[in-house]
């Protein structure tokens, strides 16, 4: 019999061990989502206060560690004014699941005079690791955000570290809210989208012709199927002639007289 007791006990008690290893080990993989999803020092209750200090610790070696390439911030300076510097961070907080299109990859070669694609490509990826950063750490005082940029580098103006700062910090709140307001949705969004003006010129059956056209570029996302993983985008391309677009623009204001009753 007391060989029997000793057995169940460490049958037993072994598997109550393993069982609470793995709920430590669920509870510290929830609360690792929850800082990737939410990106703020807010915390959820969590039984096991341990676990909870682990993963501020975490957290703040992660910003220590981490670390990212500003330079081809630098290139900023280029910029024709001052808007489309703060334009270009909007922009890239928009574009930050899609990715830049070729359309808007011209554009800010000519804003920037970068004349290689990859050159663009870099620094479409500073400028989000840069968002990224404040956003998963909290970041809204300059002096801390400064703090990320190279020093005494003679090819990063100061002037523009203050004015990339200024652009970041403006946009904090916005840009925390729609980060952390990530939903599972049912239906496709839109992402960004590009029109461009076409005219229909002669051709071998027709000895005239000049007609206007628009040609639209839509980006995107599909359905998400869980929280915190990014679904894929489409890019979808179409045509529409001043009738076509007419027949549009006046649903979209119906639809506009609509949300304005709410």
């Amino acid at each position: 019999m007391f060989v029997l007791a000793t057995l169940k006990l460490l049958f037993f008690g072994g598997k109550k061990k393993k069982q609470h290893k793995l709920l430590r080990a669920r509870q510290y993989q929830t609360l690792n989502l929850n800082l990737q999803r939410e990106g703020h020092n807010h915390f959820l209750k969590n039984p096991n206060k341990q676990v909870t200090r682990i993963a501020k610790k975490k957290k703040e070696m992660d910003l220590m560690e981490e670390k990212i390439d500003l330079v081809p911030l630098s290139q900023l300076t280029n910029a024709p004014d001052k808007e489309t510097i703060k334009r270009t961070f909007q922009e890239a907080f928009r574009c930050r699941t899609s990715g830049l299109s070729d359309i808007r990859k011209q554009q800010w070669g000519r804003n920037f005079n970068i004349e290689k694609e990859e050159d663009v490509d870099r620094l479409f990826t500073s400028i989000l690791s840069l968002i990224k950063i404040m956003l998963y750490n909290s970041i809204s005082d300059p002096v801390k955000l400064m703090e990320l940029f190279p020093k005494d580098d003679a090819n990063f103006h100061e002037k523009l570290k203050q004015l990339i700062v200024k652009t970041c910090i403006s946009n904090y709140n916005y840009w925390r809210t729609a980060a952390v307001n990530t939903t599972v949705s049912t239906v496709p969004k839109l992402v960004d989208f590009e029109w461009r003006l076409d005219i229909k010129q002669s051709s071998n059956n027709v000895s005239y012709m000049s007609v206007p056209a628009v040609l639209v570029s839509m980006q995107v996302q599909e359905p998400e199927q869980r929280i915190g993983i990014l679904a894929p985008t489409s890019q979808i391309q179409f045509e529409l002639s001043k009738e076509s677009l007419e027949v549009m623009l006046n649903g979209l204001n119906r639809i506009k007289d609509e949300l304005k009753k709410f």
